[in-house]
């Protein structure tokens, strides 16, 4: 009896050790995931669509070799 409580004690223990590991990992995931979110890349997929319309235009001015 006291095998079995034991038992059941320790699988508990690494259930919470194990619960609190998934936890840290999708905390971590949320603050790196969080630009995405907040619209960064979209800010970034124009400013790069901003530059390669400036680099056409110079381009076609003849200033930037092809």
């Amino acid at each position: 009896m006291i095998a079995v409580v034991v038992t059941l004690l320790v699988q508990f223990a690494g259930a919470v050790a194990y619960g609190s590991r998934v936890q840290a990992q999708v905390s971590n995931l949320q603050e790196i995931t969080q630009p995405l979110k907040d619209g960064q890349l979209v800010e970034i997929r124009t400013n790069v669509a901003w530059i390669r319309a400036e680099l056409e235009r110079e381009r076609e001015r003849g200033r930037v070799a092809p």
